[in-house]
């Protein structure tokens, strides 16, 4: 199992557009490298990618939530 986690510090959002469709959701098959999230630092969208292949079992945080690299 890999978990994907937060590059930055900054708002966690599951579509890269406002009212936009969630790139992933649970049950979804992914690839290495595909986008999967956004993390909006300073204005500015960071696309967050998948470091391997495998399926989606849980998003841990809800659009709009404050994310945090972990310490």
């Amino acid at each position: 199992m890999h978990n994907v986690v937060a590059p930055l510090v900054g708002i966690f959002h599951s579509a890269t557009k406002p009212r936009g469709k969630a790139l992933v959701a649970v049950g979804d098959h992914i690839k290495a490298g595909q986008h999967v999230a956004a993390i909006e630092s300073l204005n500015v969208i960071n696309e967050v990618e998948a470091p391997a292949a495998g399926r989606v079992i849980e998003i841990a945080a809800p659009s709009a939530v404050c994310s945090a690299p972990p310490s």
